[in-house]
Order: structure tokens, then sequence, then C-alpha cells
């Protein structure tokens, strides 16, 4: 930190920490004070996506429809839920799984009927749960220079800008109303870490000068890339409309047919 040095007036770190360059006051935060800085509007906290909590235990089935995103690594983060309405998204089960065939018996629980997955590291694997499932899964594909999307291919691939979709999650949780997740507990604790554990910055070619926002892993990030994953495929399910004394629940489509 420059406010150790003697040949640097602090009046002067206060003046461009009140008034940064370019209003850049990350800048001031780097090269003056020598701290990390990330302005909070572009980084989720556990505890706005402790506010998405509802007083609802995660259930062990669901009728469904239900969307399930999962990112793939050592273990299987998966993020399951349903729409109760046009706006809103309700994740009703988050946790992490070893086996693809955990994934089949999730899905049939919680009737999915559409799944997207991580397309790497095991795309092969991916490629055969795909081929054995009986419901829809697209493999997931980030595009750092899509311009419009996502995308859905006729051979089950999704793409989309990662910039773009890690917004729709961020907006998902800050814009009150549009997502409800389980009550806390443990998972639900390491899912909101996970969650704010990437931080969007504007980050500059260095050959072009050409300046764009990306997002940076802070930390584990495998349940906000879950949660991309399950954004996308809660757009190409209905809404779940529950009546009274039904044993078959209707769903309202996207296209607004009851079924």
């Amino acid at each position: 930190s420059q406010l150790n040095s003697m040949y640097v007036d602090p009046g002067t770190i206060l003046s461009l920490y009140k008034d940064p360059p370019n209003g850049d006051l990350s800048e001031v935060y780097n090269s003056k004070l020598g701290m990390a800085y990330i302005a909070a509007e572009n980084r989720l906290t556990v505890n706005d996506v402790y506010r998405c909590c509802s007083q609802d235990a995660m259930p062990t089935s669901h009728p469904g429809p239900c969307a399930m995103g999962v990112d793939v690594g050592k273990q299987l983060h998966v993020v399951l839920g349903f729409r109760p309405n046009d706006r809103m998204c309700k994740i009703a089960w988050v946790g992490r799984v070893s086996e693809f065939s955990d994934l089949h018996d999730l899905a049939q629980r919680f009737h999915v009927t559409d799944t997207v997955i991580d397309a790497l590291p095991e795309t092969r694997k991916c490629r055969e749960f795909q081929a054995a499932e009986q419901h829809a899964v697209h493999l997931c594909e980030y595009k750092e220079h899509q311009k419009v999307g996502p995308t859905w291919t006729t051979d089950g691939i999704c793409a989309v800008n990662r910039t773009e979709i890690c917004d729709t999650t961020h907006t998902l949780v800050v814009e009150p109303g549009m997502l409800a997740i389980p009550r806390r507990n443990p998972e639900i604790e390491e899912y909101a870490l996970e969650m704010s554990n990437i931080a969007k910055v504007l980050e500059e070619d260095p050959e072009t000068g050409l300046k764009v926002y990306r997002y940076r892993k802070l930390g584990a990030d495998h349940y906000r890339h879950a949660t991309n994953y399950f954004a996308l495929a809660a757009t190409r399910i209905g809404t779940y409309c529950p009546r009274t004394g039904e044993r078959n629940r209707p769903v309202r489509r996207r296209d607004g047919r009851v079924v």
C-alpha cells in the first residue's frame, strides 16, 4: 500500500478514492492501496443467496415437469427445480452425486423433462447419458464470442455465451420474486458459497485493446455453473400447475397449452 510510503501524500490517495480515474475504483484499490477489489454489483454474496431461501425442505421427489442442471467434475453437482409461473424458478433440490446412474434416478424421481449438462470434461460419458435417457438432454458449451443465444442444435448441443448466462443467474438471485430455493441447510450453505465464488471484471485484450466483461473464478464454483445449466433447461419446460385431488397434475406449456 502506498499509504506506507513517505513519498506519497495520503491526501492524494484520498482524492483518488473519492473521485477515481475514469470511475474505476478498482484501480485505486489495486495500485494505491495494494488491495483486491471487485464492485459489489458484479458479485453475489452468500446473503444474496440466503434471501432466496424459502421455508421448504428439500423434497425427495416431485411430479414435474422439472429441469435439471449438472456440472461435471470429480463429483456431479446437480440443481433440480421447476417453474411455478412464467417469471419464477423454484429450485427443489441441490446435491452432489458420484455416478451418472444417480442422475437417471433423480430424473425419474423428479419427473425431469429437460436436462442441460456440462459438455466437458466427460464428453463421452455425457453422450452416453444423453443417449440412454428418455427425456431431452443437451450438452452445454460455453462460447466466449457468441453474439446471440442460447442456441440449441438437433444433435443435443446447447451453446451459450458464458458471461451472458452468468449475468442471467446473477439477476435471477438479486431480483425479488425470480428465484426460490429450499430452506438453509449444510448443502444450501455450500451452494450459496459456490454461487458467490465468481465475479464479473472488465478485462482488456492485450492485442486489440478491446475491453470486455468476463466472470473470474474466485474459488469452487460448481454450483454456479449447475445453476446456469438449470436456468437454461428451465426455459424449455412448462409451468407446474397442481390441481387439488387430481393424481395427474396438469402442465402449462410455454406455448400456453395445458396438457
